[in-house]
């Protein structure tokens, strides 16, 4: 019985470091998505995609073919009329050395045709934390959704 004791204690002491280290990593995903987010209002979408991505990134875009690797995105998304990007991220998970952040967005561009056109939509974005400590993102996901409504779907 006395050997039963401190086994017990061990798995609570370990579970509760575990339990503690996940939300930490937790917090640290969001915190990074949200700098992602501020980073890209302050100096628009490519800069900060390019700023937050892993090297062997893959980008899903809408309606396109998956673009792989850094540089390949960066020029991809450097194309075109310039646009603003905002989003919040909503929810993270964390498992080891890998994450996944979600949330909403809002995209706006001007149309030569519609004018100012506003769009929504949700997104996915997967992390992996780097050798650094740092969270870069290594996959990216998004799809139109309708506006939101007065509660805020």
């Amino acid at each position: 019985m006395h050997n039963l004791i401190p086994a017990v204690l061990l798995v609570v002491l370990t579970t509760g470091i575990t339990w503690a280290d996940e939300a930490a990593d937790r917090q640290a995903v969001m915190d990074t998505d949200r700098e992602f987010a501020a980073y890209a209002q302050e100096h628009g979408p490519p800069a900060a995609f390019d700023r937050y991505m892993a090297d062997d990134a893959v980008w899903l875009p809408i309606n396109g073919h998956a673009i792989k690797g850094h540089d390949a995105i960066v020029n991809e998304m450097s194309k075109g009329p310039e646009y603003e990007l905002t989003w919040a991220p909503e929810e993270a998970e964390v498992s080891g050395d890998m994450a996944y952040t979600w949330g909403k967005y809002t995209v706006r561009f001007d149309d030569e045709e519609q004018g100012m056109v506003t769009g929504y939509g949700k997104y996915t974005t997967v992390w992996r934390r780097q050798s650094d400590g740092n969270w870069r993102w290594t996959l990216d996901i998004g799809n139109p959704s309708p506006p939101p409504t007065k509660d805020g779907q």
